[in-house]
């Protein structure tokens, strides 16, 4: 019994001391704004408390930024994967811990720049996630100091291309000069919508442009509106890409989050850029979080999207007949090649039949080779692999998970392996894309054959008078 009484009071003392224990928090310390291209120290102070063990302090970093230790007096300091990691396989004594590095800031970048500092421990055989309060830097373009104390006159192009009443009542919160793109998450339910708004400004319509995110792992990624741009999701990387800029000024594309393990927090931490070509050479911008999709600016994106939609339909009807009569020659023409080649066909293919039958009367059976099958008009396949030596494609491909017949041809001193048979390019395109995301093979590609013989993908559309999609 009085053992009973001890292990109470104890009890209830060690409860009345944990009342009296000292927090664990974070605090970050850095300057309120910044130029593009330059760089801050992060100083960042930890009260553990009475914390022991493991431990490790995280930092994300938007695409396009780098870190390194200024003052790291206990603790080991990597950057990798855009994360700051300060980790610390036993804690030290003192009861704060203070460290800095420094961040470069992306030359590209532009506006505000948020810094959370995230500190995880083991206590009680439980991790635990302490948040520092969020920072924000502003950052502003190269040159902003300078720009600031002159009062700049309108540009002759910007003078050709005045601004209409309606866009600046749509856009009186958005610098459409600008290129920017900028990100909402919305939850709704289980999953998360991610939309992306892309100020193109006046940027070339021919030029390349991407966009990537880094999204936790966890989720998958599926795409919901791409506007002309091919959607991959690999390696917990969302890629939105376009070899041609769509032709609104203004778009936004989404994408949808599901948890894998079907559980969704509150919050989801994504970075991400916007790449593109201007006077010939790559930049970049960080993509930021902001709300739009209740703004005016949607307006102006919506009305662009059906003036594009509604240009597209008037192109395809005046050019119908055209094209109907295109086709018409074209199987004309086709059928007329098919006859002759076929009887060409009939012939060797006898001719390798009676040669196959002697050799295989003298030899021992050799390794089947999978030639491609004779075909009539247009075809478009998808190349995955080339060669100077042969290999079994019946086998050798199933450890790249190509589970479908390869086809294997010799052109121009290569053995080349191609999967699929389609009419139309826009099919093989979105096989291309399949095999990007289900497989290792990043380098696959179309290419086209007409009446079996490899041509040009641009002959092959001219022929077929199909038009190239991205």
């Amino acid at each position: 019994m009085i053992k009973y009484i001890i292990y109470i009071f104890n009890l209830v003392g060690i409860l009345f001391l944990s009342l009296f224990d000292e927090p664990v928090f974070v605090t970050l310390n850095a300057p309120e704004e910044a130029n593009a291209g330059s760089s801050i120290v992060v100083d960042v102070q930890i009260n553990k408390a009475n914390i022991k063990g493991f431990a490790r302090y995280t930092q994300l970093l938007p695409v396009g930024y780098t870190a390194e230790p200024v003052s790291i007096p206990t603790g080991d300091f990597t950057f990798k994967d855009q994360k700051i990691i300060v980790g610390w396989l036993s804690l030290p004594k003192d009861c704060v811990i203070s460290f800095s590095y420094r961040i470069k800031i992306d030359p590209t970048a532009e506006g505000p720049l948020f810094l959370t500092g995230v500190f995880s421990y083991i206590e009680a055989n439980e991790r635990k996630n302490v948040e520092s309060p969020t920072l924000s830097v502003i950052i502003r373009p190269a040159g902003y100091v300078a720009q600031n104390n002159i009062t700049e006159q309108p540009s002759t192009e910007q003078q050709q291309q005045p601004q209409s009443q309606q866009e600046t009542s749509f856009t009186a919160d958005f610098d459409l000069g600008n290129i920017f793109c900028y990100r909402q998450i919305v939850r709704e339910g289980d999953q998360f919508l991610v939309h992306l708004l892309v100020n193109t400004a006046n940027l070339p319509r021919d030029k390349y442009a991407k966009i990537q995110e880094a999204i936790p792992a966890g989720y998958q990624a599926t795409a919901v509106e791409s506007n002309e741009g091919i959607f991959s999701y690999k390696d917990n990387t969302v890629k939105f890409l376009w070899m041609a800029l769509p032709p609104q000024r203004q778009f936004v594309v989404s994408y949808r989050l599901t948890s894998l393990a079907g559980q969704m927090n509150d919050n989801i931490d994504i970075n991400g850029s916007f790449s593109y070509i201007e006077n010939e050479s790559t930049k970049m911008k960080s993509i930021q979080n902001r709300n739009f999709l209740n703004d005016p600016i949607m307006a102006l994106v919506n009305q662009q999207k059906q003036e594009t939609q509604t240009a597209q339909q008037i192109i395809a009807s005046n050019h119908l007949p055209t094209t109907q009569q295109a086709i018409a020659q074209n199987q004309q023409q086709t059928a007329k090649q098919t006859t002759i080649q076929q009887q060409k066909q009939q012939q060797s293919v006898q001719q390798k039949e009676n040669k196959q039958v002697i050799e295989q009367q003298k030899q021992p059976r050799q390794q089947q080779t999978i030639i491609p099958e004779p075909e009539t008009g247009i075809r478009f396949r998808v190349q995955i692999a080339a060669g100077h030596k042969p290999v079994n494609p019946k086998y050798y491909f199933k450890q790249f998970n190509i589970n479908e017949p390869v086809r294997m041809e010799q052109h121009e001193g290569w053995h080349k392996y191609t999967v699929g048979a389609f009419g139309l390019y826009k099919d093989a395109r979105d096989k291309r894309v399949e095999i990007w995301q289900t497989t290792p093979i990043r380098d696959a590609f179309v290419s086209a054959y007409n009446n079996g013989v490899r041509i040009t993908v641009q002959e092959a559309l001219m022929i077929a008078n199909q038009k190239w999609v991205q």
